[in-house]
């Protein structure tokens, strides 16, 4: 038992857990170290597929499931097994088909433990999905395998002057207009309000079932843990949740406009460790 027995540390990976270069700041996994060895238990909570963080993972020390696909999946590479899971209900076939039928030229993904099934072409997208070991599968909607976690449409890819892809790129009042038509467009369907509709990144719009957040699925593992508080950090909207529900949020000085205006703590810019940020907060605390 240590002085840390009792907390669960969620912390969102892009910008967070990682610096603005998109690597994983060595001051966090010093500090990650430090708070596991008193007994903390440590997760990633991100809205990355299981197979999108397969290769992230391996750079990351913890002790706890990771959190992925914003909530609707936790997963244990390790064992190579769900933890938990909170799929789409059955009208997302339904769904993907309407967005793809009003705005055909989407790139839309189906995300499964069995693969991420694509419609839509994007080379650049794909290209990228392959750098991350992750192929694009192509069948009819009827013809997936599995539970679906999470439908993503996706935007333009924009590179860096390096040539890193950059998913937090800005986008321009025109771009912004088209996102908000297709969140409008899906907030104003049939579906029994079973989706939550989630802009997670300047060019990705997401459905996951109602409810489902990177908050629920946090709270939920702190409990499975018997982890009576429940910290976290985060950077971008669909961290908001998780930040509201936690017993202590610390957000990096980096944050998103959006997640400043909460008034959550503040610690250090993603460049200089916001997770050792927050863990030496908690080493004052206990």
């Amino acid at each position: 038992m240590g002085r840390f027995s009792h907390i669960l540390l969620a912390s969102d990976f892009d910008r967070t857990l990682t610096n603005t270069q998109d690597q994983v700041v060595p001051k966090n996994l010093e500090a990650v170290d430090r708070f596991m060895a008193e007994g903390g238990a440590f997760t990633v909570c991100t809205g990355r597929s299981h197979l999108m963080f397969r290769d992230k993972a391996a750079l990351v020390r913890a002790n706890a499931p990771f959190i992925l696909s914003n909530g609707a999946l936790s997963y244990g590479y390790r064992t190579g097994r769900p933890s938990f899971t909170h799929p789409l209900p059955e009208s997302c076939r339904r769904a993907a088909a309407d967005v793809m039928a009003r705005f055909p030229h989407t790139r839309v993904e189906l995300q499964c433990l069995t693969g991420h099934y694509v419609f839509g072409e994007d080379a650049e997208r794909d290209r990228f999905m392959r750098y991350a070991h992750v192929y694009p599968k192509h069948v009819p909607l009827d013809e997936i395998e599995g539970e679906i976690y999470k439908i993503a449409i996706i935007g333009s890819v924009v590179r860096r002057e390096n040539g890193q892809i950059d998913i937090f790129a800005e986008c321009s009042p025109e771009e912004n207009a088209g996102y908000q038509a297709i969140m409008d467009f899906v907030a104003g369907q049939d579906y029994g309000g079973e989706y939550e509709i989630i802009r997670t990144a300047p060019r990705i719009v997401e459905l996951q079932r109602k409810g489902v957040t990177k908050g629920a699925a946090a709270r939920e593992l702190a409990g499975r843990m018997g982890r009576s508080m429940l910290v976290c950090t985060g950077d971008a909207p669909n961290d908001i949740p998780m930040l509201r529900e936690a017993d202590m949020a610390v957000v990096p000085a980096s944050a998103m406009p959006a997640v400043l205006a909460e008034g959550f703590t503040v610690g250090a810019h993603c460049d200089d460790g916001t997770v050792a940020s927050a863990i030496e907060m908690l080493e004052r605390m206990f």
